[in-house]
């Protein structure tokens, strides 16, 4: 005998904070124009998770759109005939409501994502908590951004890896370890790797890692030593950062979209806000240079330059 689920008490939920199963899209009627009923629930997905707002909807065909915040994919609506299955990230601290809600299932391709099929019924959308699920996880992903407002990223012993940020989820996907292994032969600097969903960027060494904004692009900044734990003496260095430091050879990378850099030993699917840096550049065509500042025997930085040609 199939058992009922319960719907989380917050945002909304009245009385004992049992709502409705979430109920499956209704087979249409005879005459019923399924490319419309498609094309409305469709919609009605990008309006309930905030597509509505500038710069949130990144990638879009009419089939599929993604959405983003703060540099991070939060979520992915695809088209079929009379309704569409909407993917996003849940915060961890929901996961365990959403696995109570009917209709929902974890997606089998990222880690920490669920996923739902609705079709164009408002009330549905209601009874799921779609909107206020997605609102939670954009919520945590904004309150892990201000937790100082420079963030870094620990890579332990591995190296990172700086890719575009809707192609993440196929880091690793092959479940041979063959991208990590890459990574790993990589030389310490920076390395272009030519994987069949683009080019990455590989940083060998392990060591803390900023990532900061210039004019032209950006740099990626490993501390390998530093004179002081102060984050201001930090930001003056980087500022004194010319263009002599950036010598040797010059790799070419094609930007069409944000990068997104992480620990080359996480799978893709496993990444989130809090376990990540976006790197927010412009598209186009990128100069990347490597070099060493030391401007002491105490202080070494690492740095990439990313630079708009």
């Amino acid at each position: 005998m199939a058992s009922s689920k319960r719907k989380p008490s917050g945002g909304g939920a009245t009385g004992s904070g049992v709502k409705p199963a979430v109920r499956a899209p209704e087979p249409l009627a005879p005459g019923d124009d399924a490319e419309e009923a498609g094309k409305s629930a469709f919609d009605l997905a990008k309006v309930t998770l905030g597509g509505t707002q500038p710069g949130v909807i990144v990638a879009e065909d009419g089939a599929r759109a993604e959405l983003s915040h703060l540099g991070i994919t939060f979520a992915i609506v695809e088209r079929g005939p009379r309704s569409v299955v909407t993917s996003f990230l849940v915060q961890e601290g929901d996961r365990a409501a959403v696995s109570q809600v009917v209709g929902y299932s974890a997606d089998p391709i990222r880690a920490g994502w669920w996923k739902i099929r609705l079709g164009k019924e408002p009330r549905r959308w209601q009874e799921a908590n779609v909107a206020i699920f997605a609102g939670r996880t954009i919520a945590a992903m904004r309150a892990v951004s201000n937790v100082g407002r420079w963030r870094s990223l620990y890579a332990a012993h591995h190296p990172y890896v700086v890719m575009p940020r809707s192609q993440v989820h196929r880091w690793g996907d092959d479940g041979r370890g063959t991208d990590l292994g890459l990574a790993k032969a990589a030389p310490r600097d920076v390395a272009l790797l030519d994987r069949p969903w683009g080019q990455a960027l590989v940083l060998g060494s392990p060591d803390p890692l900023y990532v900061h904004p210039t004019d032209d692009g950006g740099l990626l900044v490993r501390v390998a030593s530093l004179d002081t734990h102060d984050e201001q003496r930090l930001r003056e260095l980087v500022s004194e950062i010319g263009p002599t430091v950036f010598e040797g050879r010059v790799l070419a990378l094609r930007v069409n979209e944000p990068l997104c850099a992480f620990d080359a030993s996480i799978p893709g699917s496993a990444i989130t806000p809090a376990n990540s840096l976006a790197c927010e550049l412009r598209a186009g065509d990128y100069k990347v240079c490597f070099g060493r500042f030391a401007p002491s025997s105490r202080v070494a930085l690492d740095v990439v330059s990313l630079a708009r040609r």
